[in-house]
């Protein structure tokens, strides 16, 4: 894992190895940690990230920012950065988006390896338009090799939207309990 042990979210972990397990035996799923900022949402994905990569599958990671919000698909693009030098324009008209929708799911479906993938994508909530449209397809129309969707994102309109288009196992994070929060700080002095 990166960086120190996660302590305190042993439920959140033991979800997220079941989720990869699943993944692994084919069973595709879509994960959404939810949170408010600072809680721990990230930290959570760089564990996904490193698990998923344990068990061989290709993970493709971004991040939406809040100074990209109005860049069509950055956090997609910094996602297939590995894999392919990709620059993604938003086409105009609906049946252009449907065909880079369509293209960016066939790519997802011949990634190199043959093993499932993790599409991770932090800080959704600062997603702009084309990309939740983009979350909103692969969702209606997912991938046909295992995968795991991920999404780590703040409570809100965007996470009720993805959660309407289908099931996911959903993280809410709250903060640590007491004496796990006390015990962090007594390490620090």
């Amino acid at each position: 894992m990166s960086g120190t042990e996660l302590v305190g979210r042993e439920a959140e972990l033991d979800a997220i190895g079941r989720l990869i397990g699943a993944a692994a035996r084919g069973q595709s799923g879509l994960l959404l940690v939810r949170g408010e900022a600072g809680i721990g949402k990230t930290r959570l994905l760089d564990a996904l990230s490193d698990k998923a990569t344990e068990r061989r599958f290709v993970v493709l990671r971004g991040r939406a920012t809040e100074l990209e919000s109005d860049v069509p698909l950055a956090a997609v693009a910094e996602a297939f950065e590995p894999v392919d030098d990709v620059e993604l324009a938003t086409p105009a008209s609906p049946a252009e988006r449907w065909r880079l929708h369509r293209a960016l799911r066939d790519r997802l479906d011949t990634l190199p390896g043959g093993h499932p993938f993790a599409l991770v994508l932090d800080d959704v909530h600062w997603a702009d338009p084309a990309t939740l449209e983009l979350l909103e397809h692969l969702l209606r129309r997912p991938p046909e090799r295992p995968h795991l969707l991920a999404a780590a994102l703040r409570p809100g309109d965007v996470a009720e939207r993805l959660l309407a288009i289908r099931p996911a196992a959903a993280l809410d994070l709250g903060p640590l309990a007491r004496d796990v929060a006390d015990a962090l700080l007594a390490d620090l002095y």
